[in-house]
């Protein structure tokens, strides 16, 4: 199983600040940004206990205002801590500012 939190899909729009606008408590600081998802990765792990769960993330998208590697590196250690039993690191997004 793999959840795919890259790229531009949905997941990856909550963590890069460029599209993440929202003032609530999915958006504005890195933890708030990364909730989402983790929230995704947490759920699935446990309605697919018996099944790896490999979280797949994009940890930088290369343009102003994008997600930054500083960030996207800590949001793969939130993911491992969260339970991935592994990481599918890549990197930009579909998005260009």
């Amino acid at each position: 199983m793999e959840i795919h939190a890259a790229h531009g899909y949905l997941i990856s729009q909550f963590h890069a600040p460029f599209e993440n606008r929202r003032t609530d408590m999915y958006g504005g600081s890195l933890e708030n940004r990364a909730r989402f998802g983790l929230e995704v990765l947490r759920a699935v792990k446990a309605a697919v206990a018996e099944m790896p769960v490999v979280y797949r993330l994009s940890v930088e998208d290369f343009f102003p205002g994008g997600l930054p590697f500083s960030e996207g590196r800590q949001i793969a250690v939130w993911a491992a801590q969260a339970g991935a039993d592994a990481l599918h690191v890549t990197a930009r997004s579909c998005f260009r500012r």
